[in-house]
C-alpha cells in the first residue's frame, strides 16, 4: 500500500467499484471489498456499481457475475 485511498471517487461520484463492476472484473471487486471499499456507494446520479454491472452485463452479455462474485466473496 503507497497511501493510495481505493474508495476515492471521480467529479461523477463513480469509484474504482462502479468502473470494475461496469467491466466485469470480478478479482479487482473482491480486492476493492477486501479493502473495506463500500460496494453500494452511490455516484452523484444515484447508481451504484450494482447498476453499473447490470448495465455492463446488458451490453456484454456476460450477466451479473462480477457482482454476484464480488458481494458473495
Amino acid at each position: 500500500n503507497r497511501g493510495a485511498d481505493a474508495g476515492t471517487k471521480d467529479k461523477a461520484g463513480r469509484s474504482a467499484c462502479h468502473y470494475a463492476a461496469s467491466h466485469g472484473h470480478t478479482a479487482v471487486l473482491e480486492f476493492l471489498a477486501t479493502k473495506g471499499v463500500d460496494l453500494d456507494a452511490d455516484d452523484v446520479i444515484g447508481r451504484s456499481p450494482m447498476h453499473y454491472a447490470a448495465a455492463g452485463a446488458a451490453t456484454s452479455g456476460q450477466g451479473p457475475n462480477a457482482w454476484e462474485a464480488a458481494v458473495h466473496a
